[in-house]
């Protein structure tokens, strides 16, 4: 009814446990490096963009881009203190929270 499979030394596998929840675990080991490549792209496409559409001022786009950046520590701030864990979709509104305020920094440099 049951066969083994005969060990031989040429062979070394690895063998670990897979289940359906393996995928959400998974996220976890590699959140923080996630988050800083995300939030560090996103930084740099603010300022490029914001110094290009601001008519190549560079003051106005430090200086917008100095805002959003304390705006993102804020709010991951307030992360920390209201017990929100760091996932996929935290990561996703820390970047989208950086991308909303810089459009209304923009709106108001402009005006």
């Amino acid at each position: 009814m049951f066969y083994s499979i005969p060990e031989t030394d040429s062979s070394h596998h690895e063998v670990f446990p897979y289940s359906v929840f393996y995928v959400f675990y998974e996220q976890y080991l590699t959140m923080w490096r996630d988050t800083l490549q995300s939030l560090g792209i996103s930084f740099a496409t603010i300022f490029v963009v914001t110094f290009l559409l601001t008519g190549f001022d560079i003051y106005s786009a430090l200086i917008i881009e100095l805002i959003v950046v304390m705006i993102v520590t804020n709010i991951g701030g307030l992360m920390y203190f209201w017990n929100v864990s760091l996932n996929a979709i935290s990561l996703v509104n820390l970047v989208m929270v950086g991308f909303f305020f810089n459009l209304y920094l923009a709106k108001t440099n402009h005006a």
